[in-house]
């Protein structure tokens, strides 16, 4: 691949296939940087997803300058705690400071976003309709906010997609596959994706496992993809054949973006599960790292 999206290519370090080790345990602990500045309100209706409303929370770094346009990263199945950061936002603070260029993380606004009331229709099915849905009602709506515009007058989400990321853990790695997939969004993190058949559509009679075949068929986008699955995922002991293996679906996907020439990582955590919390703790800040490199470099 050349160039991650506007910026110069951060080349190959940490690119690849890694086997990761227990023991996993620990979280993720502050440290002394100023906190996040935390909204909620809620998404009364959506058209594209019609069935009720949903709570959203944004954390917005105290760094952040009013009137500049800010890089943002969306959180599928978002709901923050009542109290305290999620350990994402934590990873990412404790590196708001590093002027490192290899581990460097940029002041995010972190949006968290719920399903609605048919999850897996909503993030597993392969389409349009997700990014859709972010681009069109969510992102919108937080630009718009009244508390933040309080807050922050000249608040703004960028516009460059390069800047744009999406998480996703289970069901919620396709719905950030394809915000980078059909939309803009150029930074996707998943862990134990369901690159597997649970939505299946007439386009699409393999759902999210087709993902792989998508990504050899296609010209190479500037896309940047972190993946990881546990060595005991859903499904590791299904036959092949199946196509509900969480191991070998994310195997295949990270074999197809290795032959394409994508800048991705892929992690094998051995002896983990489905979306260890303990995994996630352990590999969050590296992840970041990794997912943000390059960023802002000409």
């Amino acid at each position: 691949m050349g160039a991650t999206g506007g910026g110069s290519d951060p080349g190959s370090d940490g690119d690849g296939d890694f086997t990761i080790m227990p023991p996993y345990a620990g979280t993720v602990q502050p440290s002394n940087v100023p906190h996040s500045a935390k909204f909620q309100f809620t998404l009364q209706t959506s058209q594209i997803y019609p069935g009720g409303s949903r709570p959203i929370t944004v954390f917005i770094r105290k760094q952040y300058v009013d009137g500049t346009e800010a890089a943002f990263i969306i959180i599928t199945d978002g709901n923050a705690p009542a109290t305290g950061l999620p350990e994402i936002v934590t990873a990412a603070e404790n590196h708001y400071q590093d002027t490192d260029p290899t581990t460097r993380i940029p002041p995010l606004v972190f949006v968290f976003v719920p399903p609605g009331t048919n999850r897996s229709g909503e993030y597993d099915t392969v389409s349009d309709a997700y990014s859709r849905f972010i681009n069109t009602e969510v992102l919108p709506l937080v630009s718009a906010n009244a508390d933040i515009k309080a807050t922050y007058p000249g608040f703004k989400l960028t516009s460059n997609p390069d800047d744009r990321a999406a998480y996703g853990c289970s069901s919620g790695s396709p719905a950030a596959m394809g915000l980078g997939w059909f939309a803009d969004f150029r930074r996707i993190v998943s862990y134990s994706g369901t690159f597997v058949a649970l939505q299946m559509t007439a386009d699409h009679p393999l759902g999210a496992w087709e993902y792989p075949a998508m990504i050899l068929a296609a010209p190479p986008k500037s896309l940047r993809i972190f993946l990881e699955v546990g060595e005991m995922d859903n499904g590791y002991d299904t036959p092949e054949t199946g196509h509900r293996n969480w191991v070998i679906g994310n195997r295949n996907m990270a074999a197809a973006l290795k032959m394409q020439g994508y800048h991705y990582r892929f992690l094998y955590a051995m002896g983990a599960g489905h979306c260890d919390g303990s995994v996630k703790s352990k590999t969050y800040s590296q992840t970041l790292n990794w997912v943000w490199r390059g960023y802002g470099e000409n």
